[in-house]
């Protein structure tokens, strides 16, 4: 399908597109199924762009959650509250990566309820940080 529609075959499509793929011999209709897994809904759904999207946007929470977690690494206080949440939003995509490897979960909320979270996370960090700074150089 992918092959067919480099530019995806659009969001939601590939359970109304996947009858057009069935081998011949097969006699149960495959109208309406879905791909039971992340990758496979997404690489013919969104085509080449979405997944640069979907990547560019996986790399970027992995970056702010790595920088979290190096930032706030062996203090006290918020931000240690804040770098346990970094190793807990690292556990949870792993966790929701290993899971949606198996499942059509690529319209589902929870990755984007999380990558709303490393942001939030990540920008509170920025501000715990400045506050820091300012308060160090004012010593």
């Amino acid at each position: 399908m992918f092959l067919d529609n480099p530019l995806g075959v659009g969001g939601n499509n590939f359970q109304k597109s996947f009858h057009r793929y069935q081998p011949e011999e097969m006699s149960r209709g495959m109208w309406n199924r879905v791909a039971h897994s992340l990758w496979f809904t997404l690489i013919p759904e969104l085509g080449v762009v979405g997944i640069i999207l979907f990547f560019a946007l996986l790399w970027y929470n992995l970056k702010d959650i790595f920088h979290l977690s190096e930032l706030t690494k062996g203090k006290g206080g918020d931000a240690r509250y804040l770098h346990q949440l970094s190793l807990a939003c690292i556990a949870t995509l792993a966790g929701f990566f290993a899971s949606a490897t198996f499942l059509s979960v690529l319209y589902y909320a929870h990755y984007w309820y999380l990558t709303g979270l490393i942001v939030a996370a990540e920008r509170i960090s920025r501000c715990y940080s400045y506050e820091n700074m300012k308060a160090a150089s004012e010593n």
